[in-house]
């Protein structure tokens, strides 16, 4: 196959699996991310959403169609198909009027004035504590920031179009929305930066490796598949096996067998972000 043709198709599949595992990916983030534990969490009851206190008594009544963890403070919900946030009064501090949000982390909450079209919608943005619009709707996935960087994705379609350039771009934009990483075919990013760095997707290569917060390659794409760094090691799959890094690269122990909660042998490499990660 030409070396063009077979880049092409290798862009076109990257591409397809991050859309689709990121609209996953992008609900898990928004419920789980910078959570509060010990601020009021959502319950159930009549078919509405309110808030409990530690002991188990409404602080909140539950007044609302769908309600989420608090993060920094405030909490989104939803009122028939609208979006807003709340404190921990209850009160209505952002209007509940978007057509979808995420969480808030380092001050700022993805938010799409209208309801998006998973790959097709340009229609995130990012809102701060008052409710202002900081950052204009124009992506088609926008991620939590973390480390000053969230990961988003913008232009062409979600596959491909008539012209090689307007393969959708995807990457990391800083508070001011200024694209600091960003490549429509080449890499494929899923994952928020964990310590200065973020794995990556090298579809050349179809392996992982890392990137610093410049998009410099960190450590080089060798790996099945690559989480993210905690205290200093990050789980990856080498030859199939289990194992962890550490910030140079090197293997710290001995790579073992991945256990598979489907029951179905492990496999070697990951073209995608699995769900649950293949390695603890």
């Amino acid at each position: 196959m030409m070396p063009l043709l077979r880049t092409v198709l290798i862009g076109i599949f990257t591409i397809l699996l991050f859309n689709c595992t990121l609209i996953a990916a992008q609900q898990s983030q928004s419920t789980n991310s910078a959570s509060e534990p010990w601020v009021f969490v959502p319950f159930k009851r009549d078919g509405k959403w309110g808030y409990a206190d530690a002991k188990g008594n409404t602080a909140i009544p539950p007044e609302f169609d769908e309600a989420r963890k608090f993060s920094e403070g405030l909490a989104a919900v939803r009122i028939g198909q609208k979006w807003g946030f709340i404190d921990d009064t209850g009160q209505t501090v952002i209007a509940i009027e978007f057509g979808a949000v995420g969480d808030f982390s380092e001050g700022f909450a993805a938010a799409s004035p209208k309801m998006p079209f998973p790959g097709v919608s340009d229609t995130w943005g990012y809102v701060n504590k008052r409710g202002e619009m900081v950052i204009k709707p124009q992506f088609k996935k926008a991620f939590p920031f973390s480390e000053g960087l969230a990961l988003v994705s913008a232009g062409g379609v979600a596959i491909f179009d008539s012209a090689f350039k307007s393969f959708q771009k995807m990457g990391y934009i800083d508070k001011s929305g200024h694209w600091v990483i960003e490549s429509r075919v080449s890499y494929g990013f899923f994952d928020n930066f964990s310590e200065g760095t973020a794995p990556f997707y090298a579809g050349w290569s179809r392996t992982w490796g890392y990137i610093n917060h410049q998009g410099k390659v960190f450590i080089k794409p060798r790996f099945g598949w690559a989480g993210s760094f905690k205290q200093g090691l990050a789980p990856v799959l080498v030859d199939g096996r289990c194992g962890y890094i550490d910030k140079t690269g090197r293997v710290v122990g001995e790579p073992t067998i991945p256990r598979s909660p489907t029951g179905k042998a492990p496999r070697k490499k990951y073209w995608w972000r699995p769900d649950p990660p293949p390695c603890p």
